[in-house]
């Protein structure tokens, strides 16, 4: 069985923290906190333990070592 992968858009959620639920993302805030408020409102019957939280870098940034 192959495990879903959950594709987190940096233009649009960069700079912040997201929240994960069932691979997708249902909430997102300035802090971790925010999201999870955010998500709780959302989906009131969730536990805590079944939303992810991530934070998301301002930019994908790519090194090149030579």
């Amino acid at each position: 069985m192959r495990a879903k992968t959950t594709v987190i858009d940096v233009r649009r959620y960069g700079g912040t923290q997201v929240v994960v639920y069932h691979n997708r993302v249902v909430a997102n805030g300035e802090t971790a906190r925010e999201a999870l408020r955010k998500a709780q409102e959302k989906y009131p019957r969730v536990s805590l333990r079944e939303l992810r939280v991530f934070s998301v870098p301002e930019t994908v940034r790519t090194v090149y070592v030579f």
